[in-house]
């Protein structure tokens, strides 16, 4: 895949990732995908139908002399905030890595080299090519790189831990300037 002018490549990583960091780093890019992916922001928006549900419980007293329905639905939205704030990320690292353990390429060395408008991923079983165009997005922080999209697999994981300094601002520079307005970088 790597083209005639593209010359060396930008970085060259060797890693081995285990299911608990590749389902951090899933678990990771999922919830910065948007907003409302986000689980402060699912439970925010429970928390507030069943504030809204507790404030309606005087008038809809007065209209129908129960307020059982409006009490339901309060009682409803905090159980789920609760699950949106504490159980949903539980079970979303779960399933992630159930996913990466059904998968034994993914558990074996990797080499990555990142190119100027490619990537290229070799084991010993395979050899996975593509281009940035190809990915939509690119979630940094500070233990994980996560470039999501792409043909062959769904999520690109690079544990920083495995890159020099140097290479680490190389190719968080690269990936800025590759994905511009779809480049997060937080905090985690």
């Amino acid at each position: 895949m790597p083209t005639f002018y593209e010359g060396e490549p930008i970085a060259v990583v060797h890693q081995t990732l285990t299911a608990e960091e590749y389902a951090q780093a899933a678990v990771f890019a999922e919830s910065h995908r948007s907003v409302w992916s986000r689980r402060g922001v699912r439970a925010a928006a429970a928390l507030t139908v069943a504030a809204l549900a507790f404030s309606c419980i005087p008038v809809y007293r007065y209209q129908y002399a129960t307020a059982w329905i409006p009490i339901a639905v309060g009682c409803l939205g905090v159980l789920l905030a609760a699950y949106f704030f504490w159980f949903q990320p539980v079970r979303m690292q779960k399933r992630a890595a159930a996913v990466f353990q059904k998968n034994r390429f993914w558990q074996q060395r990797c080499k990555i080299s990142f190119y100027r408008d490619s990537v290229c991923c070799e084991t010993p079983y395979e050899k996975i090519s593509g281009y940035w165009s190809d990915y939509y997005a690119c979630y940094e922080c500070p233990a994980y790189l996560v470039v999501a999209g792409g043909w062959d697999r769904h999520l690109l994981i690079v544990d920083k831990k495995q890159l020099s300094p140097g290479q680490r601002e190389a190719v968080s520079a690269h990936m800025r300037e590759q994905f511009a307005n779809r480049y997060l970088w937080a905090k985690q």
